[in-house]
């Protein structure tokens, strides 16, 4: 259901009458589950919805915020992309364009619905930070709106985007990845793309690189058996082992391998072994060495179990380091 239309229902509640005054107080709303916080009037009821949509109803409106998968969506594509939430055969676009909340960059779409008994009208606001798509949506009465519409300034004006609780700010060129059945999270370059629909075995893949995650629950593993359990794997892969070395993972004991694939040599592969819980988790990262030649680095230096709290890298403090074997 588009948003507009799932608003709609609710503005059902508002009064015949009514008028924003000046008296109307605001409150803070924040989720830190989601990485952001503004302001909302403070009389008005909040109810949470699914799929991560929160509703504030009053007499003389509605406020709704709604997180939505960022999806393959960019800053060029964001019109069309946030417009599937507002466009339809009822609705009258009366203004479109950019629009900042905040410092954030974003698309604005200003309508009115084609009901001519009770025509409502309304603001929409789509921004993207770090995965996600984050719409926030004003809807009252045509005759309420000009009185009203201090609600949506101030929410868009007050608006602060964070990362969500427990995660590390998000790297430049990097997008995150959350493993909810096992576990964990990480941060991989945006430009890399799925290639495998099994969510046993979750696999990227981009010019410069590929990560495969595999986690084997099938049999009961000992942490001691990590290393063993690396030189197997890059063995069973046809790779030559280049350098073992002792890392951690968000605190976690863990073996990188680091090795050479036999028909690359512009291209060096690690790795990364652990048992946890029993379960063994394995990190196989290939790269160009020119063009991602800290990437093992930057993905395991992200890596966080959900539930631990963001934890800054003490200064000196190594995951594991990059061999300075070179290639034959």
């Amino acid at each position: 259901m588009k948003l507009a239309f799932a608003i709609l229902g609710v503005v059902a509640t508002l009064a015949a009458a009514g008028r924003a005054g000046a008296a109307m107080k605001f409150r803070g709303y924040q989720s830190t589950k989601y990485g952001y916080s503004l302001a909302v009037p403070a009389e008005w009821e909040a109810r949470q919805e699914k799929d991560a949509t929160i509703t504030f109803t009053g007499s003389t409106g509605v406020l709704v915020i709604s997180i939505r998968p960022r999806a393959g969506c960019t800053q060029e594509t964001l019109p069309t992309y946030a417009g599937q939430f507002v466009l339809s055969d009822k609705v009258k676009v009366l203004n479109q364009g950019k629009r900042t909340a905040n410092g954030n960059a974003g698309w604005l779409y200003q309508y009115q619905t084609k009901d001519a008994t009770d025509t409502l009208r309304g603001d929409t606001i789509c921004l993207l930070n770090e995965d996600s798509l984050y719409i926030i949506a004003f809807v009252t009465r045509d005759w309420l709106y000009d009185a009203s519409r201090v609600v949506f300034e101030k929410a868009i004006t007050s608006l602060k985007l964070f990362p969500p609780v427990g995660a590390q700010p998000l790297a430049q060129g990097y997008r995150r990845f959350e493993d909810v059945a096992h576990g964990f999270r990480l941060q991989l370059p945006a430009t890399w793309q799925a290639t495998s629909g099994d969510a046993a075995s979750p696999a990227f893949a981009g010019d410069d690189g590929t990560l495969q995650i595999m986690v084997d629950s099938t049999a009961r593993y000992l942490p001691g058996d990590a290393e063993i359990l690396a030189k197997a794997y890059v063995q069973r892969a046809h790779y030559k082992l280049a350098s073992l070395a002792p890392g951690r993972l968000d605190g976690q004991a863990a073996d990188f391998a680091y090795c050479e694939p036999p028909d690359k040599p512009e291209w060096g592969a690690c790795f990364i072994v652990f048992v946890r819980q029993q379960r063994l988790h394995i990190l196989k990262i290939a790269y160009q060495r020119a063009a991602r030649k800290d990437l093992v680095q930057e993905i395991a230096g992200s890596f966080q179990f959900l539930g631990h709290p963001a934890v800054k890298p003490k200064p000196g403090a190594k995951l594991s380091q990059v061999p300075k074997t070179k290639s034959p």
